[in-house]
């Protein structure tokens, strides 16, 4: 599918502004037997919007092919556990603060929270990554913040870490955000 329009403003003044060939979707291995076999490829051009400035590929891919069988794995990458631990350490959150966050892999930011004392939640589509706390696996929506907030209450802090450039409907997230947050919460 191709967007028609912005994601951020909803513009049809979209500029064509660079293209590279067509690729196969980054971090999908194949096996050494299907090396021989051509794989699909997606378009990886790049748009302006006229309107907003937002730049964007305006090619939607199924986010199941990009994120149900993922396998990056927080936990693995030294140097964001320890910024994950940091930026948790310098929150200051009342104990028992609900802390959700959008795309939270296999819960490593988060288990930090929970160390703190705080109830955590994460949303991630990944089913195939061991999860080290409370996860719902899907799609951050504005349906399922809802859902969240009845079962939960209001989040103090919802965390979105390089989780926004794949999303094809922004806006529908940060209405899931604002549902979810509480008066005092955080972005």
């Amino acid at each position: 599918m191709k967007r028609g329009s912005c994601r951020l403003c909803d513009s049809v003044n979209l500029d064509h502004v660079f293209s590279l060939k067509p690729t196969p979707i980054g971090d999908h291995y194949i096996t050494k037997e299907a090396l021989g076999f051509e794989q699909k490829v997606y378009p990886l051009d790049l748009y302006k919007c006229s309107s907003c400035g937002h730049v964007q590929k305006l090619d939607v891919i199924n986010p199941d092919l990009l994120f149900k069988n993922y396998l990056f794995s927080t936990g693995n990458s030294k140097g964001l556990v320890d910024g994950f631990k940091a930026f948790a350490q310098q929150t200051s959150l009342p104990e028992n603060s609900l802390v959700v966050e959008i795309g939270s892999n296999d819960g490593t930011l988060l288990k930090f929270f929970q160390d703190k004392g705080c109830r955590v939640l994460g949303i991630d589509p990944a089913d195939n990554i061991i999860k080290s706390v409370n996860t719902i696996t899907g799609y951050f929506t504005s349906s399922l913040a809802q859902t969240i907030r009845e079962n939960h209450g209001p989040a103090r802090l919802v965390i979105a870490n390089n989780v926004f450039a794949h999303m094809d409907d922004i806006e529908d997230v940060v209405k899931g955000v604002k549902t979810l947050l509480s008066e005092d919460g955080t972005f």
